[in-house]
């Protein structure tokens, strides 16, 4: 079996690399078990007393498992593991670069969103001042 492992962190990045592996594997993985990760990961954030090991499978099948491990000296990442009988393309790392591009252009999306909604929150006479200031 071939076997591909990395560390991310629980956050967006985790979601767009769980969505790429979905794609580049052609599955749909266990959302019930994807939550409970970022649910768990919050808790334990928040003072949860529960910070034991944790072991999650993500998909399981003869040809293919994707599991997650987050030890309990590192709750804030996760372990992902594939195991694959056919070679990975595109690899994992790969994927996680591409997952953390994904975040960055989401953030600067909304950074953009808010920076309009400001400018339309303005009042009309503010505007009006600023672009006959600048012409």
């Amino acid at each position: 079996m071939v076997k591909a492992d990395g560390f991310l962190f629980i956050n967006e990045q985790l979601r767009f690399t769980f969505f790429g592996l979905e794609c580049a594997l052609h599955v749909e993985f266990n959302p019930s078990e994807t939550e409970r990760v970022f649910i768990e990961s919050q808790i334990g954030a928040d003072g949860g007393v529960d910070s034991s090991a944790k072991q999650y499978t993500f998909w399981s099948s003869p040809k293919l498992r994707v599991m997650g491990q987050v030890d309990e000296y590192e709750p804030e990442r996760i372990r992902l593991i594939v195991e694959s009988k056919n070679p990975l393309e595109p690899s994992l790392s790969a994927i996680g670069e591409r997952a953390k591009y994904q975040v960055f252009r989401m953030k600067r999306w909304q950074e953009v969103q808010e920076a309009l909604l400001e400018e339309l929150h303005q009042p009309i006479a503010e505007r009006e001042d600023e672009e006959t200031s600048e012409g």
